[in-house]
């Protein structure tokens, strides 16, 4: 093995503990993942941040007297992104995605206002380097109330599973990275108990096989509800599991990121 072999080897290794890192264990939650790079390193990253917050309120409890009180409120930050390219550069780009997303999260609530400071600081970093853009989606659930906020910044959209329908979480935003200035609308949706969320990037949807047919979104969704009975983790290796079936032996050309969330 030479040098350079060994470099990349050593990425790979960093790569895949930054993406098999635990994630927040949260009542109510269970989640799984599963990156699959197309060649030694890739350019896909996820993330997953915790947080308890104490809230103060006041409440009039008789005319003249206001009574304070704290509580505390739990969310959960959910993260996925694609970097554009291929290679050594978008590995480093993924790795500071990661940082980035990590760091900036702990401080802020709010997804668009995570992606709005991901994308100023990202902007700096990438602006004279061969990464055209990211893209990504950062979502929010507050377990007490139930409810999923989310921020899109050009990346495929999360699906919804609810019984047997499905739900696209659509929401427009810019992909990050190429304008230092943009900003990012919010959306909400309330979750049900039994609904599944699944997040992924567009290396598996667009990805093709020896007969020159793409995978498709229709194709993903239907797998989806062929493993609905399934727990998590054992629903996305069954996913994985179609997407070797479906390529046979081509090798995928892009990397293939698969997330699933369950709400008890």
């Amino acid at each position: 093995m030479n040098s350079l072999e060994e470099e990349l080897e050593i990425a790979k290794r960093v790569q895949e503990g930054l993406l098999s890192i635990s994630h927040p264990l949260v009542a109510g939650v269970t989640l799984a993942k599963r990156c699959v790079p197309a060649t030694s390193i890739g350019g896909d990253f996820y993330t997953f941040c915790y947080h308890e917050e104490t809230v103060c309120s006041s409440q009039h409890t008789s005319p003249g007297i206001v009574q304070l009180t704290d509580s505390q409120e739990t969310y959960l930050h959910l993260m996925i992104g694609d970097v554009a390219g291929h290679g050594v550069s978008s590995a480093l780009v993924m790795a500071l995605c990661m940082g980035l997303f990590n760091e900036i999260s702990k401080k802020n609530r709010s997804c668009s206002r995570i992606l709005q400071e991901v994308n100023t600081l990202l902007y700096a970093y990438i602006k004279t380097s061969s990464i055209p853009y990211v893209t990504a989606v950062c979502l929010t659930y507050f377990p007490h109330a139930r409810q999923l906020y989310w921020s899109h910044a050009g990346h495929p959209y999360p699906i919804l599973m609810r019984g047997g329908h499905i739900i696209e979480l659509k929401n427009e935003g810019l992909f990050l990275g190429s304008y230092p200035q943009e900003s990012y609308a919010t959306a909400c949706q309330n979750i049900e108990p039994g609904d599944r969320l699944i997040l992924y990037t567009d290396g598996i949807i667009e990805c093709t096989n020896a007969n020159g047919e793409a995978l498709t979104i229709e194709r993903m969704i239907e797998w989806c509800f062929l493993t609905q009975e399934l727990d998590a983790q054992e629903a996305v290796s069954a996913v994985f599991g179609y997407i070797d079936d479906f390529l046979g032996t081509t090798p995928p050309k892009d990397d293939q990121s698969f997330i699933v969330v369950d709400f008890e």
